[in-house]
């Protein structure tokens, strides 16, 4: 379903839950005193921070970090609305028999709490995403470098050399997957080594393939020693 459609629905949905807690709240056979407008305000305001999480969710062009990320805020929304909902009714029906300070104090802490569990889960995201931001470059190697090794897997007929590629490839993705500047040169010498190793494979010159295996083996080892060095 497209976003706009998403954000139609929840805004519909929005307002049937509003309308339906209005005609609950002003139904209530309680007096509408200062002791029930406090929690039906402060229940009012609430209802609009799931709406607005969600519409802003809906909205982001990634829906997969929106959903890994993004949902959590809609849900710290709603439990903070259903936890005003619970305490704005509980504290309407007492309103003859309770004072205006307790249902203050309780409200305005279940919104603060809600607020700083949002705006905590915001930074958290952005922290997130500016990590694999920086992350994602220095993983980009060796992942380019499995995908290589992987096709010419899939080349190989000979069975003792398909075995051997076979180590190649867990070799490669057991290796150190951050890359460093530092380390350019030597990965630029193991992506041509690859590359001979694929026209090797491609030619079923198996020894040429075999030997070029062995050189790869060494020089991932010997990044994987370098990669610690730069941590």
């Amino acid at each position: 379903m497209k976003p706009g459609k998403n954000i139609v629905r929840t805004v519909l949905i929005w307002l049937v839950a509003v309308a339906a807690y209005n005609v609950i709240a002003w139904l209530l056979p309680v007096e509408h005193t200062s002791t029930f407008i406090v929690p039906y305000v402060f229940t009012m305001i609430t209802f609009f921070l799931p709406l607005g999480v969600a519409v802003l969710t809906f909205g982001r062009p990634t829906p997969m970090k929106s959903k890994f990320l993004g949902y959590p805020l809609f849900h710290i929304a709603i439990v903070s609305l259903v936890l005003q909902l619970i305490a704005g009714l509980f504290f309407m029906l007492l309103a003859e028999s309770i004072g205006i300070t307790l249902p203050l104090i309780v409200h305005v802490l279940l919104l603060a709490v809600g607020l700083i569990g949002m705006i905590s889960g915001d930074i958290g995201r952005d922290e997130i995403q500016r990590v694999e931001q920086n992350v994602k470059p220095k993983v980009i190697y060796i992942q380019t470098l499995l995908l290589t090794a992987e096709n010419i897997v899939g080349k190989a007929a000979d069975p003792y050399l398909k075995k051997r590629l076979g180590e190649l490839t867990d070799r490669i993705r057991y290796s150190d997957p951050m890359s460093a500047p530092e380390l350019q040169p030597m990965e630029a010498h193991i992506s041509e080594k690859m590359a001979q190793l694929g026209s090797a494979v491609y030619a079923a010159d198996a020894a040429q393939a075999d030997a070029l295996i062995g050189e790869l083996m060494d020089l991932l080892d010997q990044r994987s020693r370098a990669c610690k060095l730069y941590k």
